[in-house]
C-alpha cells in the first residue's frame, strides 16, 4: 500500500454566499475564529498579502480536544472555479506527514453549493493513519459557518 493519500469531503450547504464564502476563504480568513471560536482560535497574516499566491498564514485550531498551530503557503488559486491550495509548511500536518496540502473549492450557484475540501498527503510510514479527523474537522466549520451566513439578511 502507498504512503501518499487523497481524502475528500463535500458538504452541501443553502446559501447565496459562494461567493462571498470564496472571499472569506480568501481575503478574510482572520475571521473565521469569530465564525467558529471553539474550533478555530487564530488564522493570521504572517507574510505577503492575504488572497495573494505565495502569501503566509498560520492557524491555531483545536482538533479531537487538542490545540493545534499549522503554517501554510497559499500555492495556486484560480478564481473561476472558486478554489484555493494551502501547502502546509509547519506544524500539525507535518508532525506525521511529509507533504500536506488543502484545497478549498466551492462549486454550484445559487442556493444549491458544493464546499470540498481536499487534502493531500503523504504519510512518514504505513503506521501513520489518514488524516480523517481533519476531514471531520472542515466539515463542521462549513455548516458552522453556513450557519453563520443563515443569519445574514439578503
Amino acid at each position: 500500500m502507498g504512503l501518499s493519500g487523497k481524502l475528500v469531503s463535500q458538504t452541501n450547504i443553502k446559501s447565496d454566499g459562494g461567493d462571498l464564502l470564496f472571499e472569506l476563504f480568501r481575503y478574510k480568513l482572520s475571521y473565521v475564529p469569530f465564525l467558529c471560536p471553539q474550533i478555530i482560535h487564530t488564522a493570521d497574516l504572517v507574510a505577503g498579502q492575504w488572497g495573494a499566491v505565495g502569501s503566509v498564514i498560520t492557524c491555531n485550531y483545536t482538533v479531537d480536544g487538542e490545540k493545534k498551530f499549522f503554517k501554510a503557503v497559499l500555492e495556486t488559486l484560480n478564481e473561476k472555479k472558486r478554489s484555493i491550495t494551502y501547502k502546509v509548511v509547519e506544524g500539525h500536518g507535518l508532525e506525521r506527514f511529509t507533504s500536506f496540502k488543502i484545497t478549498f473549492s466551492i462549486s454550484g450557484c445559487e442556493r444549491d453549493l458544493v464546499v470540498k475540501w481536499t487534502f493531500e498527503y503523504e504519510r512518514k510510514s504505513e503506521c501513520v493513519p489518514h488524516p480523517h479527523e481533519l476531514v471531520d474537522l472542515c466539515s463542521t466549520i462549513t455548516k458552522q459557518i453556513e450557519h453563520c451566513y443563515s443569519l445574514v439578511p439578503n
